[in-house]
């Protein structure tokens, strides 16, 4: 391939300003993109609070259980409508960027932490997506309201099938699958 010139009209300067070489910057960004049908469990777990954790699973007879995930036994009684309706929240859900500007210390004390979360799912396929997630320490020592802020309210650092590639989320983007499992009851 033959090199070539680009030239756009009334623009001054270099046209590769205009053009992103790097891979991050195009990588596609979904880290869960289920149809509910497909998804056969869904466990949520907090290590640091077992209490809340849960395990959702779809049968194949289309009905519904919901297990504390630190018990055996499925739960008697949970609301169907949010359960069902939990299902379809894991369609489009993205992080918002690749970290590279971190120290290789902090990636490693990112790695070597307790994730205050960690969302598996399953589809019927048997492919397994499993996201940890981590408090992002806060830019700031104090919040809006002048409280001392412990972590970052805004964003969290993320680790997809344990890759060690640090991702960064938005819990905004999250809110809807980070429930507990009195949300069911």
């Amino acid at each position: 391939m033959e090199p070539y010139s680009v030239k756009i009209p009334q623009f001054e300067g270099l046209v590769s300003q205009l053009f992103i070489s790097n891979d991050d910057f195009w990588r596609d960004k979904i880290i869960f993109n289920y149809m509910p049908q497909n998804i056969k469990t869904i466990a949520v777990e907090y290590p640091q609070n077992i209490i809340k954790s849960f395990r959702l699973s779809h049968l194949n007879d289309n009905s519904f259980t919901l297990q504390n995930t630190k018990e055996s036994k499925p739960e008697p009684e949970f609301n169907l409508n949010k359960l069902t309706q939990y299902f379809t929240y894991f369609h489009s859900i993205e992080f918002e960027r690749i970290v590279s500007d971190l120290s290789k210390e902090k990636v490693d004390s990112i790695n070597e932490s307790i994730a205050f979360c960690i969302i598996s799912v399953e589809d019927y396929t048997g492919d397994l997506n499993e996201l940890e997630l981590f408090r992002k320490p806060a830019e700031n020592s104090v919040d809006e309201f002048g409280n001392k802020a412990g972590f970052d309210y805004n964003k969290a650092y993320a680790v997809l099938n344990d890759n060690h590639e640090i991702l960064e989320i938005h819990y905004y983007n999250f809110d809807l699958i980070l429930k507990e499992i009195d949300y069911f009851r």
